[in-house]
């Protein structure tokens, strides 16, 4: 038996058997944990999932749902419409024209710990949009000592 954190100081908790509870169990696993690129550089933070519906091959079994890729950045978590408009306003300001979230596909995350490392590359994949822009905008204030990288 395995022993969890969060339910109580040495209460045992079984694994989870049922297929909804290991999918809970590995999305909890994997929000909001840091992404690190195939560099070991920071990257973001996970912020939503994307699940999509599979269909099954054997007519008497049901759809399956399948985790299909981690999204980071901008806009990606749900907020109300007059907070996104005012996110969309601020990025804007920064200059960056077109706030959208990255979507990594699950085929590219190599491994899970404390941290989510992924196969990519964060210069070649837009992650540092929003890094960027808000480092132009950074440098040419007076007093700034902060280079774009």
């Amino acid at each position: 038996m395995e022993t969890s954190k969060g339910t109580g100081a040495g209460e045992e908790v079984a694994p989870p058997t049922r297929p909804e509870e290991q999918r809970r169990l590995a999305l909890r696993q994997v929000m909001d944990h840091a992404l690190l690129d195939r560099n070991g550089q920071r990257t973001g933070r996970v912020d939503d999932v994307r699940i999509r519906l599979v269909a099954s091959s054997a007519p008497d079994q049901a759809p399956r749902l399948v985790l299909d890729a981690i999204v980071t950045g901008p806009l990606a978590r749900r907020a109300p419409a007059p907070f996104r408009a005012i996110a969309r306003l601020l990025y804007r300001w920064v200059g960056v024209r077109r706030p959208e979230p990255a979507a990594v596909p699950w085929s590219e995350v190599s491994a899970i710990d404390a941290l989510v490392h992924l196969h990519v590359d964060r210069e070649d994949d837009g992650f540092r949009l929003v890094d960027k822009a808000a480092l132009r905008f950074i440098s040419h204030i007076p007093g700034s000592a902060r280079r774009q990288e």
